[in-house]
């Protein structure tokens, strides 16, 4: 089903729906919510919205569709919705030619570790699975947990693309950080690895403004300054002073940031001056 331009497809829908197709519906009603953010404890509370999910969430409650935002029926629409996902998938993909993306994060200090697939045929990446490699519950030793390595990665990667029914023929590549742990999963597998063009400019950008007189002081050590300690203080005092503190960050891993920043510095240049001289963000200048 398909909404658009605010123009929901509904209506037409309802015209031959089955009560399983309902159900169908609020099972990807209630996942599209988690995936999004909305906890499932608020799900039930959600009320009147433009939104295309409000949209449905009327619609499945005019043909009375029960247990809306119940906390049991939203952990099985989670896994139903994940198998309409992967049968879906399996039908898109079968016999393409695919590249898979792999990006780990840590949260908490857990690692989480996002394996994705595209090809021509997905308008974006489809997350096929996500990796927990620190989450071991049945070990209660920590020291005995073993180290995640690229054997156990690369068994992780095969298994969730053969739930998916893609073979190993199909995969044209395997992208991601430029890290020697994705490169020896890439050998091990036989698979030639895309390398993360954001990470390559970074470091030529580095190489660049390494150069630079006083552009580490002025723009990188700034930046760090305004949210050092996790604090947001510093952010608000700038806002207060009509800067954009956003704006003046510069991400190390994002080749572009920078340029942006250094922008945003030329412009507010007397602005920002005088706020370094009443010494509220840092006092290296």
């Amino acid at each position: 089903m398909e909404l658009n331009k605010g123009q929901t497809t509904l209506t037409s829908f309802a015209k031959g729906y089955k009560n399983e197709d309902l159900i169908r519906l609020r099972s990807l009603w209630h996942s599209s919510l988690i995936s999004s953010g909305v906890s499932g404890n608020m799900i039930s509370q959600i009320m009147s919205s433009n939104s295309d999910k409000m949209k449905i969430r009327s619609f499945l409650v005019t043909n009375q569709v029960k247990s809306i935002g119940n906390k049991d029926t939203i952990g099985t629409d989670l896994e139903k919705s994940s198998v309409m996902v992967q049968n879906y998938l399996k039908n898109l993909l079968k016999g393409e030619f695919v590249a898979l993306i792999v990006d780990g994060v840590t949260f908490k200090f857990s690692k989480a570790i996002a394996v994705l697939v595209t090809c021509g045929k997905l308008k974006q990446p489809a997350l096929i699975t996500t990796i927990l490699p620190d989450d071991d519950e049945d070990i209660e030793d920590m020291d005995e947990i073993p180290a995640y390595d690229y054997l156990q990665a690369s068994a992780d990667i095969l298994t969730a693309c053969g739930e998916i029914d893609i073979k190993i023929d199909q995969i044209v590549s395997i992208m991601g950080d430029n890290i020697i742990q994705n490169k020896t999963i890439a050998n091990h597998l036989k698979i030639p690895q895309g390398k993360c063009i954001c990470h390559s400019l970074a470091l030529v950008v580095k190489k660049a403004y390494n150069t630079i007189p006083y552009l580490d002081d002025l723009i990188v050590k700034a930046s760090a300054m305004i949210t050092a300690g996790g604090s947001n203080i510093r952010k608000r005092k700038l806002t207060n002073k009509n800067l954009n503190p956003r704006k003046m960050k510069y991400y190390a891993n994002r080749f572009a940031s920078i340029m942006d920043a250094i922008e945003y510095y030329i412009q507010h240049y007397i602005a920002i001056r005088l706020f370094l001289l009443v010494k509220t963000i840092i006092t290296i200048i």
